[in-house]
């Protein structure tokens, strides 16, 4: 299937107190297996998640987590017809690449709210009729949730008897161009599909941002009268681990005179704080993030 898939995900979180926020890290595009990966970046950022607490402190992946192969690439080979055996070895390869990427994140198992597809990936030839994608292979190995090219989230959250609900649109994405303003307008596009969620968050450019943006939500309320409230969203691109100008090196960034990526990742706090009104308690959000 070549991993261009839409998902509808409902993640279910149980935290001991709502005092205490919730830490999502996203990371996306880190191309392990090329020779411009940023490996100690990506060590360090990997140590500074470490420091919220652990039962506190969850993860996302936004794609392109290998170099092996992209779109075209993978093109390429299927209209090449390669032999069956040195297809084989590049599924053998795709599985290295994973097994030693699952050593590296290993803190995240368990926290590891699911993975996006990218377009660096590579499909399976042993996995035959159904085009198993290594992004796929890595959830397995992970234990984690597969989110496909494209997902809604519904993520709830539970704790001392309440609920409470925060949405994320997440998709790889595509390039937002040369300017500061072009890599969140690829953002914005996707509230044109859901303009209600709480989170929006690209990868593929490999620019970091977050910029709020709001949106009014009008409601009947319990006296029966109507409510205006406007809600605070955010607007993310997830960064990178890949050097974009390595002397001695081509690039794509390099080729097309694009400005040099932002390395690292996004943190996410989620707080949700208890508020009284009349005699009774309510939940309500409040949303940051960390670039």
């Amino acid at each position: 299937m070549d991993g261009l898939i839409y998902t509808l995900k409902h993640i279910k979180i149980k935290h001991s107190t709502f005092t205490k926020p919730l830490y999502i890290n996203v990371f996306s595009d880190t191309h392990e297996d090329d020779s411009a990966h940023d490996s100690d970046g990506f060590l360090d950022f990997l140590k500074e998640c470490r420091k919220t607490p652990k039962e506190d402190t969850y993860y996302l992946g936004l794609g392109d987590y290998h170099d092996l192969a992209s779109t075209s690439e993978k093109h390429a080979i299927r209209v090449a017809k390669l032999h069956s055996t040195t297809v084989e070895m590049f599924d053998e390869i795709a599985m290295q690449n994973n097994r030693r990427f699952c050593k590296k994140i290993e803190q995240m198992r368990g926290k590891l709210l699911g993975l996006i597809e990218g377009n660096h990936h590579w499909v399976y030839a042993t996995d035959p009729g159904r085009g198993k994608t290594s992004t796929e292979d890595l959830c397995e190995r992970m234990e984690c949730e597969y989110l496909g090219w494209l997902s809604y989230i519904i993520l709830s959250i539970e704790a001392q008897g309440k609920k409470i609900t925060y949405d994320f649109v997440l998709c790889h994405g595509k390039g937002g161009g040369r300017r500061a303003g072009a890599t969140i307008n690829g953002v914005e596009d996707l509230k044109l599909i859901w303009p209600n969620a709480d989170f929006y968050i690209m990868g593929d450019d490999h620019q970091r941002a977050a910029r709020p943006d709001s949106v009014f939500e009008v409601y009947v309320d319990s006296k029966g009268g109507i409510t205006c409230r406007q809600k605070k969203q955010l607007l993310c691109r997830s960064g990178s681990f890949v050097k974009s100008y390595v002397p001695g090196k081509s690039g794509f960034a390099m080729s097309k005179l694009m400005k040099p990526a932002n390395l690292w990742g996004l943190q996410l706090e989620l707080h949700t704080k208890r508020e009284e009104r009349g005699d009774k308690n309510t939940l309500k959000k409040r949303i940051s993030a960390k670039v």
